[in-house]
Formats: structure tokens, C-alpha cells, sequence
């Protein structure tokens, strides 16, 4: 029997096999994922939920580290959203103090913002942004790949 029908039996039998320490997630996506997947979430996708949150801040001339800082600032906004008022007010005075933010003004209204379009758009969406990731296709277009809890 070849590799690809174990494989397919193995899976349809919910076994899986496991993977070989070479093969894990490089340092980087090790710390940005959870260390095991979030089951399948009923609602749409978070990726394309976050996509539609930055979506006015999004034009043809951005390039893949503004878009990854848009993703960063709209993930850290979906999860601001579901704090209540006086942790968002404390969580954001963090921010004036953070001396790797370079205007932490323009941030926070950034956050405000795309936090009120989070409850505009999605008042009911519960789940919290855990671990996200973008990527630059051969098209010169971006894939954002998230991960939320249910």
C-alpha cells in the first residue's frame, strides 16, 4: 500500500499520525498559534471578518508590513471590543506609556474606530482573535490566516 492511501485510511479512520519534530512550525509560528488548533468555528471565517474590519483602511499602494501592522492593529481592536468600557480605557493608557509605539494617539484612534466598525458590523461575534498570520501570494496579493476561539 503507498504513503498516500495510509494516509487517506488513517484519516478516515481519525487516526493521525504524528509529526515528525522536523517538521513543526517554525520558532515564529509556534509563538504566534496556539499549541493546538481552535475547533471549527459556526460563523464565518475570523480571517475574512477581520479582512472586512480594515477594509477601508486598505488600498492598492499597501505593501506586506503595513498590511500586516493593519491586521495586528484590527486583531488587538476585535479583542479590545469585547472588554468592557473602563478595561478599554485602561488598556489604551498602557498604550501612552509603551515606548515602542511611536504615536500611540493615532493608534488608539485607529483602535477606536475599527473597534466601533467591529460592533457595527459584527455585534453578536463572540470569539476572540488568538493567533494570526499573513502572507504574500504570487499575485501580489495578501492571505490572512487566523485563528479564534469559539
Amino acid at each position: 500500500m503507498g504513503r498516500a492511501s495510509r494516509r487517506k485510511r488513517e484519516r478516515r479512520s481519525g487516526r493521525f499520525p504524528q509529526v515528525p519534530q522536523a517538521l513543526a512550525l517554525p520558532q515564529p509560528l509556534a509563538q504566534e498559534y496556539p499549541a493546538s488548533p481552535v475547533p471549527h468555528c459556526e460563523q464565518d471565517k475570523i480571517s475574512a471578518a477581520l479582512l472586512d474590519l480594515i477594509d477601508p483602511y486598505v488600498d492598492s499602494s499597501v505593501d506586506l508590513d503595513d498590511f500586516k501592522s493593519i491586521v495586528g492593529v484590527a486583531a488587538l481592536a476585535w479583542n479590545l471590543s469585547h472588554l468592557s468600557k473602563s478595561e478599554q480605557v485602561r488598556q489604551m493608557r498602557k498604550m501612552y506609556q509603551d515606548p515602542e509605539i511611536r504615536e500611540p494617539e493615532l493608534l488608539i484612534e485607529v483602535l477606536q474606530d475599527l473597534m466601533a466598525r467591529k460592533s457595527e458590523l459584527f455585534p453578536d461575534d463572540s470569539r476572540l482573535v488568538v493567533g494570526w498570520q499573513v502572507r504574500q501570494t504570487k499575485r501580489n496579493s495578501f492571505y490572512v490566516t487566523a485563528l479564534c476561539t469559539t
